[in-house]
């Protein structure tokens, strides 16, 4: 259908006139002129493209069965006032309620005063097709036991969606005949349906229709389709299908994640491409146009949709992160589009997961064709949703501002991950990109209409990073269009879509649309023996002395002692002769503690300088490069990223990446790739709001992937938060390497240090708890084997918070237990104890406060 809109339909019986008349009415008052006018009989109908945003029109009259006075419309969507409906034949699609019946006479249970007035009587909804609603049947009402009586509910198909709702007893109902087919929740009695797959298909409106093939097979099944022997046609969906008077209805390709909670709807629109995402029938975007353009002619308008292939795909691969293994489970369409105007063909591929939607445009091309592509798809935003975003001031490295989307006018920059909560608590969404090589980087702006608009990196402002460490040639340059040599294949972009946070931060969508890790590169994959997570000690924010070979052995004696595996130099190491830095190197290397070594990205941007320089670091025994100072998207620096990938990987040297853009599943082809920074951290000392900053970026910026955020500093620079604050970040914050701010001799000293040392880099298993919530409080219950770890950390809020430890496995557990001193933030108090699966653990927390447990079992 064209739109999916709650329109409005009464069957109001009125005892008076016999002479019936038909009305069609196509603007709000003249609606309710004809109503207070209308006789019994009368059959009003609604103009399409007369929408009615309130939520209900109140009639009140007495009336029979046998003379209705009947107000349908042409489009789908019903709400009945009153008693006595018959909801016969008519075809719902989409709809948030399909049927909502309401206001009855009541019913008085015997021994009762009470009466009820939110339940229709004598209702009966027969041979109706209902496709895709969020809710196909609801009858509202009080909880005072009080429920309709004579529904008649038969021969109904209700295909995706809940299939019933109603609230308190439902005496002399019939329930018959009704087919059900990937539907969940609802209260329809057990006996009132079967679950049969109704191989109902879409024609060329979007408008779903049994195959004769199926009609045959369903004889005894559904009795009032098979006397026709034919395929549905509109007339036999009821008079609330689209009609030969409707607006025209768009041609639609409609794509279900594989558990159908998720639908991404491709159409076209006065032959403009365009696209929408719902969860659970309620929208996550809205209808927003698809566009592409190639040396500046538009390929999106003026569409002719051709064939579509179907596919899909279920595995699962192993992973480091907030889990252990990776799930790929998704529907695929690849559709083929032509321009009608330059006779352009191309493809749209789309892939729905069970938390999230991808897209992206494959442009064929000659060989050797040299073409500039351009992108401005919207992602357009249901009203009163809440967004997280911050601007391209400091590339990725921004603070996050909390906004209601009507609200932020046109222009605003925004760096993905966008995040969402959508309007009326839906659920969430993200808004990012995946396998970002060989074409520009994507960053998105506000048109003022609820939209984000994507925008490539030659369109991006320059950051100020930027502009501090490159020329205006750089900057001009950049500036341009890049140019695609034969194919164009754009970047996927990517929604992250879940009820709830627990859903986003484990969604795998980004890598999962990357390829494997190349054999000849990674022979084990990522479990290619030099691919090593670990925790990595740093001297350069918390007073870490001098840059001598002797207090770097320090260190990485220091982080053995720790556990950890890392140490990393800044760019003092260059300044060495190189048979000191093999000194280090072998020292640290016995004792299990690798090193990496800073360089800024502008030193390797010539292939052979960076040839020579990665050979060298090999050589040295080096086991990985922190890479500096990118700050761009364009095409260009995304090209130069992917040399470095490729040619570290060749000589087994792992990477963490700063001053760089928001990850985009890379890590999953290249494992060598351990960390992006990408986010505003330890390092900024102006920083002042840690707690809400931190509270924040796990379910922003780290949407993507881990940021290197450099966690757990107990100095000035953590704020407005607390020890246990800071040493929780280590948890929520996983990553294949990540980063401690505080030297190996402040940990050491630390009362935390029982429990960081404990802390592994990646794990087996997150879940994120209630009550989590975005720039609040952050709850995690996280797994390694089989010990389990709360992870808690506060915003500006005082409260109290009580965990249910239900996730944890049978037997009894050790617990080692961080608690915030209430009197001095910079101190924990550390207690032992003992916990079960059945406790609930009820936590104090101040203002940035935090809370950490391991829970050992015995």
């Amino acid at each position: 259908m064209k739109k999916i809109i709650s329109l409005i339909i009464f069957l109001i019986f009125c005892s008076c006139l016999l002479n019936s008349r038909d009305q069609k009415v196509n603007t709000v008052s003249t609606l309710l002129l004809s109503i207070s006018n209308a006789h019994p009989g009368d059959r009003i109908v609604v103009s399409n493209g007369l929408y009615i945003t309130t939520e209900s029109i109140q009639i009140k009259c007495t009336g029979t069965a046998s003379l209705p006075i009947t107000i349908e419309a042409e489009t789908t969507g019903l709400r009945f006032s009153g008693d006595d409906h018959l909801i016969y034949k008519n075809y719902f699609q989409g709809c948030l309620k399909a049927i909502v019946c309401t206001n009855g006479d009541g019913e008085v249970k015997e021994g009762s005063k009470l009466t009820c007035h939110d339940r229709s009587d004598r209702v009966k909804m027969v041979y109706n097709l209902i496709i895709d609603c969020k809710s196909s049947y609801q009858m509202p009402g009080r909880n005072n036991g009080l429920g309709a009586s004579n529904i008649t509910f038969t021969y109904n198909i209700i295909q995706g969606g809940e299939p019933v709702s109603i609230q308190g007893e439902y005496p002399d109902a019939v329930w018959k005949g009704n087919i059900l087919w990937n539907t969940s929740g609802g209260s329809i009695p057990t006996d009132g349906y079967v679950i049969s797959n109704p191989g109902l298909v879409p024609d060329k409106h979007g408008v779903y229709h049994m195959p004769e093939s199926n009609i045959k097979s369903m004889d005894n099944k559904y009795p009032a389709i098979p006397a026709t022997n034919r395929p549905l046609t509109i007339s036999d969906v009821g008079p609330n299908a689209v009609s030969s008077s409707s607006l025209p209805v768009p041609a639609r390709i409609d794509i279900a994640s594989p558990d159908g909670t998720i639908r991404c709807f491709v159409f076209t629109e006065k032959d403009q491409l365009a696209l929408s995402v719902t969860l659970d029938g309620k929208p996550v975007i809205e209808k927003s146009p698809l566009r592409m353009s190639v040396d500046g002619v538009s390929i999106t308008d003026g569409i002719k949709i051709g064939k579509v292939k179907k596919s899909s795909l279920n595995e699962s691969y192993p992973w480091y992160g907030l889990h252990s293994t990776a799930a790929n489970n998704f529907k695929s369409v690849i559709i083929t589009l032509k321009n009608k105007a330059i006779k352009t063909e191309f493809n749209l591929e789309v892939r729905v997961f069970n938390d999230a939607v991808a897209f992206r445009f494959i442009v064929p091309g000659r060989e050797n064709s040299l073409r500039k592509p351009d992108e401005s798809t919207v992602f357009k935003l249901p009203a009163q949703s809440t967004v997280w975003y911050h601007d391209l001031y400091m590339h990725y490295e921004g603070t996050h501002a909390k906004k209601i989307v009507d609200t932020i006018p046109a222009g605003q920059w925004a760096a993905p991950p966008l995040t969402v909560k959508l309007a009326r608590d839906a659920g969430y969404a993200a808004i990012t990109e995946a396998r970002l090589t060989g074409y520009a980087g994507m960053a998105l702006q506000s048109d003022g209409e609820n939209g984000f608009t994507i925008r490539l990196g030659h369109a991006h402002p320059a950051s100020y990073p930027y502009v501090l460490r490159y020329t205006k040639e750089d900057v001009e340059r950049l500036s341009k269009i890049a140019e695609v040599k034969g194919t164009i294949t754009t970047s996927w972009r990517a929604i992250m879509v879940g009820k709830d946070l627990n859903t986003l931060v484990n969604c795998d969508v980004l890598h999962n649309l990357c390829p494997a890790p190349d054999k000849s590169l990674f022979p084990g994959g990522i479990k290619t023996g030099w691919i090593r997570p670990g925790r990595a000690v740093w001297r350069y924010l918390d007073g870490g002395g001098e840059t001598t070979l002797k207090n770097m052995k320090e260190f990485s004696r220091m982080a053995s002692d720790l556990g950890f595996e890392y140490n990393i130099l800044e760019g003092f190491w260059s300044r060495w002769p190189d048979d000191s830095v093999r000194a280090l190197v072998d020292y640290s290397k016995k004792l299990g503690v690798g090193i990496f070594v800073w360089k800024h990205s502008k030193d390797l941007r010539d292939p052979q300088k960076r040839t020579e320089f990665f050979q060298r670091l090999h050589n040295l025994g080096i086991a990985g490069i922190k890479i500096d100072f990118f700050d761009h998207e364009a095409r260009e620096v995304i090209d130069l990223y992917e040399s470095i990938f490729n040619e570290a990987a060749a000589l087994k040297l792992s990477l963490i990446l700063h001053g760089a853009n928001k990850p985009t599943g890379l890590e999953r082809t290249w494992p060598n790739i351990m960390i992006y920074e990408g986010v505003r951290g330890m390092e900024s000392s102006k920083l002042m709001d840690r707690a809400t900053h931190e509270t924040t970026i796990p379910f922003t910026r780290m949407l993507a992937g881990p940021g290197d955020y450099s966690v757990c500093h107990f100095g000035d620079r953590r704020r407005n938060t607390t020890w246990v604050h800071q040493v929780s970040t280590a948890a929520i914050y996983a990553a294949p390497v990540i980063t401690y701010a505080a030297t190996p001799a402040h940990i050491i000293e630390n009362p935390c240090v029982e429990m960081i040392k404990s802390i592994p880099p990646v794990w087996d298993e997150t879940i994120v708890l209630p009550p989590s919530e975005i720039g609040e409080l952050a709850i995690y219950a996280q797994r390694k084997g089989t010990t389990w770890f709360i992870s808690v950390i506060n915003g500006l809020q005082p409260r109290t918070v009580k965990i249910p430890l239900s996730f944890l496995g049978s037997g009894n557990y050790q617990a080692l237990v961080l608690n915030d001193n209430p009197a001095n933030p910079a101190d924990a108090v550390v207690t032992h104890g003992t916990a079960i699966q059945n406790d609930v653990i009820s936590i104090e927390l101040g203002v940035g406060g935090g809370f950490m447990t391991r829970f050992t079992l015995k």
